[in-house]
């Protein structure tokens, strides 16, 4: 459910901007990012991600036995599709939600967790538990984190005219 690094560091943890000046702003989902999650030794990686309201991704199945894709969102659309060995399928939520459950329905234990966002702001912490989150505009931000156990946390931040850097704290 989520892995503590020896120095405190939390990997697979979502991170985003919540709340600040990027809201008085529109943006527009990517066209070219291809981004993929895949279905592999029976685990879904990336383990927690994000996408942008309208961004097409892709679903891949790299293993040599039947999977399925079953998304189970509040606000968007259900999908459950069978998904054969080295086969893939498009997926697009068109609403914004956060913690969206993947499952697969062939092996229980194989989980995932999808965000939404109708901003480019987010971004999943590597296996050092750092992120990077470019292009704010300068000003008072609210940033949440999550994890499945460790659930929501929330921080104030100040972008100046160059990067800014916080710790963001999860708190149990």
């Amino acid at each position: 459910d989520y892995v503590v690094n020896e120095d405190g560091s939390v990997p697979n943890a979502m991170v985003w901007v919540h709340k600040g000046p990027h809201e008085d702003f529109t943006y527009s989902a990517p066209t070219d990012r291809n981004f993929t999650v895949n279905q592999i030794n029976c685990y879904y990686v990336p383990h927690v991600f994000g996408v942008m309201v309208g961004e097409k991704f892709t679903v891949a199945n790299g293993d040599e036995t039947l999977h399925n894709v079953h998304a189970k969102p509040k606000r968007n659309a259900e999908a459950n599709k069978a998904l054969h060995a080295g086969a893939k399928d498009d997926f697009t939520f068109d609403k914004k939600e956060s913690k969206i459950s993947f499952v697969c329905d062939v092996h229980s234990w194989m989980s995932a967790w999808a965000f939404a966002f109708d901003h480019p702001f987010f971004a999943v912490t590597g296996p050092d538990g750092k992120f990077e989150i470019a292009g704010l505009p300068p000003g008072e931000y609210t940033v949440r984190t999550w994890t499945r156990k460790l659930g929501e946390s929330e921080m104030k931040v100040t972008v100046g005219e160059d990067s800014a850097a916080a710790d963001v704290q999860l708190k149990k």
